[in-house]
């Protein structure tokens, strides 16, 4: 997944996501934009509704929330801390 998406969800910002897969869906779930296909058609007509209605580019705070909880280096620590002491024969001083 391309880090730009992690900033921008940080960010609170509108996000028109021209991507698939985990991308898309993490977009999705998080309420943090659109998505839409590579047609520029169809990005020029969401461009345009999204102009004409400002409040469809207010986000909230979800994305936020998904990248504190899923992606910051405090949450990644402590996964990685976790599956450490989960390798069974290594000695545990922490």
């Amino acid at each position: 997944m391309p880090s730009k998406i992690y900033e921008l969800l940080s960010l609170g910002c509108h996000i028109t996501g021209i991507v698939k897969g985990e991308a898309a869906q993490i977009i999705a779930n998080a309420s943090a934009g659109n998505i839409v296909d590579h047609d520029p058609q169809h990005i020029a007509e969401l461009w345009k509704q999204l102009a004409s209605d400002r409040h469809l580019v207010e986000v909230g705070t979800a994305g936020r929330d998904w990248v504190f909880e899923k992606a910051s280096l405090e949450k990644l620590g402590e996964k990685y801390v976790q599956l450490i002491n989960e390798v069974p024969g290594v000695r545990k001083n922490w």
